[in-house]
């Protein structure tokens, strides 16, 4: 199993989501990578899928973006992505009160 966790320096799921696509299938498009996890065309779908596979064998940005999208999935499935950041070094959902 992929371990997700944030990138070093990046304090939250959020900041990370802002990250701009310059490489790859989206490069011109200007768009983020919550922007790409949002989009539910068979295209974004389709690119999705396929970042997901290489997870294992994926290295720097397209690396970055798949860990991004496997964490948002994960968290998907459980708490709200609004509910808060992920704890640094899990991918537990900060819950607040």
């Amino acid at each position: 199993m992929v371990q997700l966790h944030l990138p070093p320096q990046v304090p939250d799921l959020s900041t990370w989501g802002r990250t701009i696509i310059t490489w790859g299938k989206y490069k011109s498009e200007g768009i983020t990578y919550a922007e790409l996890f949002e989009r539910q065309d068979e295209r974004a779908r389709t690119y999705k899928s396929w970042c997901k596979g290489r997870v294992k064998t994926a290295e720097g940005l397209l690396l970055d973006l798949t860990r991004f999208l496997m964490m948002c999935d994960h968290i998907s499935k459980g708490p709200a992505l609004e509910q808060g950041p992920i704890i640094p070094g899990t991918t537990e959902v900060r819950r607040y009160k």
